[in-house]
């Protein structure tokens, strides 16, 4: 029994080792040079549209039609560029700091479908994709949400495996500030529909709030803003 216990603690140690190595390596890889190279096409438009809400108030063009993608991101972007924080890193610091959030839930989502090893196993390859490190340094809404996806699948699997509506609160929440973030938050919105479904139980409050944010992202997502790209 008490070999048992000591492999398990060493097994541990080993495993959050690896994993405090390589997160601090990944994201020292994100942090190096990140507000140093020109803006890509599309993270001007972001940026661009940050600069016009400070002079209009909205992401209004001079020419006309409002640029919404993303909207969220341009209103978070926006003091920064006022308090003189280089665009570069102003438009790429929430990308970076919302790639990192999503490595916790990433962990516990693994752990709680396989074990530690598969948990550090998805943390290691996390850390160190080039895809995820590209996004968590382009100043666009793609690694906020992915983030935001994450955590909300994070919370659906405990209410799920616990048959509750526990955390539907936070499932609620992710979905409706994920409107506001990226076109794909159609996909959360309909997901809250799923475990009414499969608990086999309805809250009348909570479902009344899924339609009411359905119909938010909708209208977002249908109402023809002009000018978006």
């Amino acid at each position: 029994m008490i070999s048992k216990l000591n492999y398990r603690n060493n097994s541990n140690i080993i495993y959050w080792t690896i994993i405090s190595i390589v997160v601090l390596v990944g994201i020292y890889i994100r942090i190096k040079g990140l507000g140093k190279w020109p803006l890509a096409l599309d993270e001007y438009y972001i940026i661009k549209s940050s600069e016009n809400i400070l002079q209009y108030g909205l992401p209004q063009f001079p020419s006309g039609g409002y640029y919404v993608r993303g909207i969220l991101m341009q209103y978070l972007i926006a003091p920064l560029l006022a308090l003189g924080v280089k665009a570069e890193l102003a438009g790429r610091i929430f990308p970076l700091i919302s790639n990192i959030i999503a490595i916790p839930a990433l962990y516990l989502i693994a752990k709680r479908v396989g074990n530690n090893l598969i948990a550090t196993i998805a943390v290691v390859i996390f850390s160190l994709s080039i895809w995820e490190i590209e996004f968590a340094r382009f100043a666009r809404m793609y690694a906020p949400f992915q983030s935001l996806f994450i955590w909300y699948v994070y919370f659906a699997l405990i209410d799920f495996e616990n048959k509750n509506f526990q955390n539907f609160k936070w499932m609620l929440t992710l979905s409706t500030i994920s409107v506001f973030v990226y076109e794909g938050s159609i996909f959360l919105v309909l997901l809250n529909f799923v475990p009414f479904v499969l608990l086999r139980r309805f809250n009348s409050k909570y479902f009344i709030l899924s339609v009411l944010v359905f119909i938010l992202s909708v209208f977002f997502n249908q109402f023809n803003f002009p000018l978006t790209i």
